[in-house]
């Protein structure tokens, strides 16, 4: 249990024709990709945290003073408009059902392109981090709070939905623990 998987032969088709997910496995040249990310990421936040001095204001904390350059801006914001999920997920949807899927890469890089042109220009020159700090400047400290309050509400709502639906497609509660605790993943005692 909990053991890499090694695919020394070829990949067992699925009822769908497609390879199957669970037999893929990380690579030599993975591992080194990996790898190379975290050591890039470390080496930039330990470059401008150590090398460049301290932080000392929050504005240093979160901005880097703004005197950082496009490059690692730029690296950081790749990094956080893409979660881990969507790291691992895209290449194996894209390899399961096609190159269609790639499509929404296509509408991702246009939607990073038009908000480094549209809203980071107004954003830096009035010295902003956050959507919510635009609201209250602009509209006051009501409508900031209206809005991060429906964001928390859109979450919670988007989580609770996606465990009801995942709840009822599994065939309900009393199912949904059966097969937790067949997979022994209801162990608090042991």
């Amino acid at each position: 249990a909990g053991a890499v998987r090694s695919t020394a032969g070829p990949l067992t088709p699925s009822k769908n024709g497609s390879p199957d997910v669970r037999d893929l496995t990380f690579s030599l040249w993975d591992y080194g990709v990996f790898g190379l990310m975290l050591l890039i990421s470390t080496g930039i936040g330990l470059f401008h945290g150590l090398a460049k001095g301290s932080q000392k204001t929050s504005e240093d904390f979160f901005t880097g003073g703004r005197q950082m350059s496009a490059v690692p801006v730029g690296l950081s914001l790749s990094a956080s408009f893409m979660s881990a999920i969507q790291v691992v997920g895209v290449p194996a949807e894209a390899f399961r059902y096609g190159a269609k899927f790639l499509w929404m890469c296509l509408a991702q890089l246009l939607n990073t392109v038009l908000t480094a042109q549209l809203f980071l220009p107004v954003f830096y020159r009035l010295g902003l981090t956050s959507t919510y700090e635009y609201l209250e400047r602009r509209f006051g400290r009501s409508v900031r709070l209206c809005g991060t309050l429906q964001y928390v509400f859109v979450m919670i709502s988007g989580f609770v939905a996606v465990i009801i639906r995942g709840v009822l497609l599994v065939g309900g509660p009393a199912r949904v623990l059966t097969i937790a605790a067949n997979g022994s993943r209801i162990n608090f005692g042991e």
